[in-house]
């Protein structure tokens, strides 16, 4: 292989990393690489440490909006808050006859305030183990589909302990990587066609948001596009990647 081609393909697969931010001319049109991606991916963690006793998605799942993702062991954590909801009931009773004494003049303020602080401190700590119990269910926050999946049923997971990794399947976004001068011309509601590599769809797109800065040493910006039908997203997949052709109005020279 001589050094020619030997650049030509590390020129190559370094625009497949960076989205190839040089343009391509055809006639007269512009062209970049993209890359389709999730606006909503997210890694559900646990909040508590408890044994996962429900867990039926397998990567690639689909669920809804709502659904219980992940189901926690949670006997001694509501039993936890029986005994924090006891412990405020005597409380409260504490106070109220500390109040009738106070009016008989058999305590004094200071009792009252005391039993007051000790009635506030026992509703607190009912208030942390409901929060707690509230987390023995992950529910989905959106529909989409199971990315990954690090755990299994009857494991023990600790707070942070990431479970699995979802997204929306059905919002995607068209990320660019173009030259900075692009930016002449490229504004938000300016039209592409999206060439889908794996599938060969055509689909028609716009950009509707610049990145915030640009690579001072590639001299190239983060664009991002969004396609014009949802009904087309059905088939697609994030991660697909395409070229974005543009029509070239005559402003770029290079």
């Amino acid at each position: 292989m001589n050094l020619t081609k030997s650049l030509s393909l590390y020129v190559f697969w370094a625009g497949v990393v960076f989205f190839s931010a040089a343009p391509v001319y055809a006639q007269d049109f512009l062209q970049a690489r993209a890359l389709l991606q999730a606006v909503h991916q997210v890694k559900i963690s646990s909040e508590i440490q408890a044994k996962i006793n429900h867990l039926g998605l397998l990567e690639g799942d689909r669920f809804k909006k709502g659904d219980v993702l992940v189901g926690f062991e949670c006997s001694l954590l509501k039993a936890h808050v029986r005994v924090k909801q006891a412990i405020l009931k005597g409380e409260q009773k504490t106070l109220a006859n500390k109040k009738q004494l106070m009016t008989l003049q058999s305590v004094g303020e200071l009792e009252v305030a005391l039993a007051s602080a000790a009635v506030e401190k026992a509703q607190g700590e009912l208030d942390i183990v409901r929060y707690a119990t509230r987390q023995c269910e992950i529910t989905a926050p959106f529909n989409g589909r199971v990315v990954k999946k690090n755990v299994n049923p009857f494991e023990t997971v600790a707070p942070g302990d990431i479970l699995l990794e979802i997204l929306d399947d059905q919002t995607l976004e068209v990320a660019l990587v173009v030259p900075s001068n692009w930016l002449s011309w490229l504004k938000p509601g300016t039209p592409f066609e999206l060439t889908i590599d794996e599938t060969g769809e055509q689909i028609a797109a716009k950009i509707v948001r610049t990145g915030a800065w640009i690579d001072p040493v590639s001299q190239s910006i983060s664009v991002f596009g969004e396609i014009n039908n949802v009904e087309t997203t059905k088939n697609l997949l994030a991660g697909m990647s395409g070229s974005a052709v543009f029509e070239n109005t005559g402003t770029t020279t290079q």
